[in-house]
């Protein structure tokens, strides 16, 4: 089967990865989010939509991090909001930090990376809530590495200035292979321009055609 991607955005903003979230089964989506996008999620991604807002806020891909088992949230996430998660079938943890989980963790159904940021005592509320060993280690002081980097179960599309040591360590530590690069005519923030899993990705619109191939050799698989 074919890696699908396409370019996204949601009303013309082109930082699609704020707002969306996704793994295999669901991708969370804002509930004000366009009708195009919706589309581009079920034929791309190959997703079911699940609607809510986060703390209040569309700011969904910011605001959580989330794999085959579960959910993690910001502190303030709402009673309502983790309900409906819950019953979409994920275990569902809110952060005792003030922390925004999508900038900090990096996880994929395997293992998970968090920032040296991160409490050392939620790690293990983290990965019982995802179902995986969640490690902590530097990357060049790297403290967002969620928003820098796009990981799925296939591939990982690195931050562009990453070291080949730092590289490496990633691809062992995920099991997967990947490369570097950047999305948006050349923002850093990797996660705020690629929405992916193993079956498609969704571009920020104003992503290159260099840098969409990039994300292709990153993402595929092969």
């Amino acid at each position: 089967m074919s890696y699908s991607i396409q370019k996204a955005g949601f009303f013309k903003n082109p930082f699609i990865g704020l707002y969306l979230k996704t793994n295999e089964r669901h991708t969370l989506v804002s509930k004000n989010a366009p009708t195009k996008l919706r589309g581009q999620i079920k034929d791309v991604l190959k997703t079911e939509a699940l609607d809510l807002f986060i703390n209040q806020s569309p700011l969904i891909g910011l605001f959580c991090v989330m794999n085959q088992n579960g959910i993690v949230l910001s502190a303030n996430a709402e009673t309502e909001e983790k309900k409906i998660l819950k019953k979409a079938g994920y275990n569902v943890y809110a952060l005792k930090s003030s922390l925004a989980p999508g900038n900090v963790l990096l996880v994929n159904n395997k293992v998970g990376l968090a920032s040296t940021e991160v409490p050392a005592n939620e790690l293990k509320a983290i990965g019982e809530c995802l179902g995986i060993q969640v490690h902590q280690h530097p990357l060049s002081g790297m403290h967002t590495l969620g928003a820098m980097n796009v990981l799925t179960d296939k591939g990982l599309f690195a931050y562009n200035d990453v070291t080949d040591v730092e590289f490496k360590f990633m691809e062992k530590l995920f099991d997967v292979r990947g490369t570097n690069g950047t999305t948006n005519n050349g923002v850093p923030f990797n996660a705020f321009g690629v929405v992916a899993n193993t079956k498609g990705a969704l571009l920020g619109e104003m992503t290159s055609g260099f840098e969409t191939q990039r994300v292709y050799e990153a993402l595929n698989g092969e």
